[in-house]
C-alpha cells in the first residue's frame, strides 16, 4: 500500500465515507503533497540561482560605472588642461 495521510483517512471514515474511497483519497492527497514538496524544493533552487545571477549583475554594473567615472574624470582633466 502506498503512503497516505492517516488524519485524512480517519476523518473521511468518521464522516461516513467508504473505507476503500477514504484510503484512495488519503493516498491521492499524500501523492500530491509529495509532488508539492518536490516542486517547492525545485523552486527554491531556481530562486537561489536567480538571486546569485542578480548579485553578479550588480557587481558588473558597479564595475562599469566605476570605469566610466574614471574615464569621465580623465576627460574633464584633459579639457581643463586645454582651456
Amino acid at each position: 500500500m502506498s503512503t497516505m495521510i492517516v488524519e485524512v483517512y480517519d476523518a473521511l471514515l468518521e464522516a461516513g465515507a467508504y473505507e476503500e474511497k477514504s484510503r484512495k483519497a488519503a493516498e491521492t492527497l499524500a501523492t500530491n503533497e509529495n509532488r508539492f514538496d518536490r516542486f517547492e524544493g525545485s523552486m527554491a533552487r531556481e530562486f537561489a540561482e536567480v538571486r546569485r545571477e542578480i548579485a553578479e549583475s550588480k557587481v558588473d554594473i558597479i564595475k562599469s560605472i566605476a570605469a566610466m567615472l574614471v574615464a569621465q574624470a580623465g576627460f574633464v582633466a584633459a579639457l581643463v588642461k586645454l582651456l
